[in-house]
């Protein structure tokens, strides 16, 4: 017993999984899709028993690898931000509302009415945003209460799947950041919030250090996965904070740039900073007394798919898209693509933001699309890297991460755009093996964080901006930015 440590992690729309042994070595990797749910317009759901399930059918795949018996510890990542509530035995009472919702929007409004913009800010450290577990459970309190009568415990999704494995309810600092209902300074639940919005206390899960133990494996849990019962499960963190881990986002300095299905520009900090403009989201990290500065935008890979199966509607690959998107010029000669497609956060903080192609002619093509697609979506990411300069932060070093780490255009448009040199993780799936890495950690595999730094925190190589791409990037960058300003107010 005690031979693996595994890593899940609960992403928007499969979930993944690695095992790996004690010398942080990748034993197996395999992952499990789901599809998001849209059962009226600005709605988004999962249900979380398909989650259960993803879960449960990766187990059955690992053990053709391995005894399960032989798994010491695991550690867990999850999609943040979403609404699951459960009854007293754990059951879903409904749907989870996940953070690509934006039914609240009016909830948001009278969040900030309730509480007042500026504290909620001051004590949560998010601008508010539909999809947040707290505008969601006010919607629900609001146009459902009957449910919300129902309700024993509210958890975020990667905490549904701890239930499951533990029969115990709790979740972690860095994703009860992501509820607008958490003071992340004080690291605990906001009775002032909650209470201002005539919500039930009681409801609320404890909250955990990520590295904590939650439990250990049910002998339900035992009967469906075929886990030992000793098999330790860490209480786990919110994706960005799980995967700052495996990408070196430690200390301030590193940042790392996420194109997944939304895109994020991450970096750590010694104290809870915020901005004054409340362009950028403050959460508590996974590592105790840390917390953690980003900048997020809604449709990064969101945007690419789209394209390909709602634009295009073709079988063929993303990468042969890409190939052929590679033989467009920088710019797109002249194309820009707005990737607002469910509304914007950095640094718009605008639910009504759209999606806009700009520059259309006659010598247009699907290439061309594609690539303004991919540079629309790093201009946007180009805007959070800039909010994290204007306060303050000394960026020393990038790391690519998510789906976009592994698309050689994506990270020259990178470097290119960012004027940095970008540097790609060994580690193609960051969440699940920092989930992995912290269940180590937590289980006491590995013996410090600094034994986690040195010994599995590796880069494979580094792409570098191209100078003759930097100016013609900085002024259609220039345009890119006007051109949100000029159409915002017709939204």
């Amino acid at each position: 017993m005690g031979e693996f440590l595994l890593g899940i992690d609960l992403g928007t729309t499969n979930a993944k999984a690695i095992l790996i042994d004690r010398r942080g070595k990748i034993i197996f990797l395999t992952s499990c899709s789901y599809p998001i749910l849209a059962p009226r317009p600005n709605f988004s759901e999962q249900d979380p028993q398909v989650w259960w399930r993803a879960s449960k059918d990766m187990l059955n795949k690992i053990s053709s690898m391995v005894n399960l018996k032989d798994i010491k510890a695991i550690g867990l990542s999850g999609q943040m931000h979403g609404l699951v509530m459960v009854d007293k035995r754990g059951l879903p009472l409904k749907n989870a509302i996940i953070w690509t919702d934006s039914r609240s929007t009016p909830q948001v409004k009278e969040m900030e009415d309730k509480v007042g913009e500026g504290r909620l800010y001051t004590i949560t450290g998010f601008p508010p945003f539909p999809g947040f577990l707290g505008p969601s459970l006010l919607w629900i309190k609001e146009n459902q209460s009957h449910i919300l009568k129902k309700i024993n415990c509210v958890l975020l999704p990667k905490d549904y799947l701890k239930f499951k494995f533990t029969e115990n309810f709790s979740t972690d600092f860095s994703d009860a950041s992501g509820t607008l209902l958490f003071d992340i300074e004080k690291r605990q639940w906001s009775e002032e919030i909650i209470e201002k919005l005539d919500l039930p206390f009681e409801i609320f899960p404890q909250v955990l250090e990520s590295s904590q133990i939650a439990g250990t494996i049910s002998h339900k849990a035992h009967e469906e996965t075929g886990l030992s019962k000793d098999t330790i499960v860490l209480c786990g963190g919110g994706d960005q904070a799980i995967s700052a881990i495996s990408n070196g986002v430690i200390k301030e300095g590193t940042v790392s740039s996420t194109i997944g299905t939304g895109g994020q520009i991450l970096t750590a900090t010694g104290k809870p900073l915020l901005d004054r403009k409340r362009r950028l989201h403050t959460f508590c990290h996974s590592l105790t007394d840390r917390w953690l500065l980003m900048g997020a935008i809604l449709s990064a890979g969101l945007s690419l798919k789209w394209f390909k199966e709602n634009i295009l509607k073709t079988e063929v690959s993303f990468n042969e898209l890409q190939r052929e998107a590679s033989k467009i010029p920088p710019c797109s000669e002249g194309l820009l693509f707005l990737p607002y497609l469910v509304g914007e956060r950095t640094p718009h903080m605008n639910p009504h933001a759209e999606g806009v192609f700009f520059g259309l002619s006659l010598k247009s093509s699907p290439a061309h699309m594609v690539r303004a697609v991919m540079e629309g979506v790093t201009f946007a990411l180009k805007d959070c890297f800039v909010v994290l300069e204007e306060v303050g932060i000394k960026v020393e070093r990038v790391v690519a991460a998510g789906g976009g780490a592994k698309s050689p255009l994506w990270l020259q448009m990178q470097a290119d755009i960012f004027e940095r040199e970008i540097l790609i993780s060994e580690i193609e799936e960051q969440a699940a093996y920092g989930a992995a890495l912290l269940a180590g950690l937590g289980a006491g595999v590995f013996k410090s964080l600094k034994e986690i730094e040195t010994k599995f925190l590796k880069y494979r190589k580094s792409v570098f901006p191209i100078k003759k791409n930097i100016e013609r990037y900085r002024e259609i960058y220039s345009v890119f930015k006007s051109l949100y300003r000029a159409v915002e107010k017709n939204y």
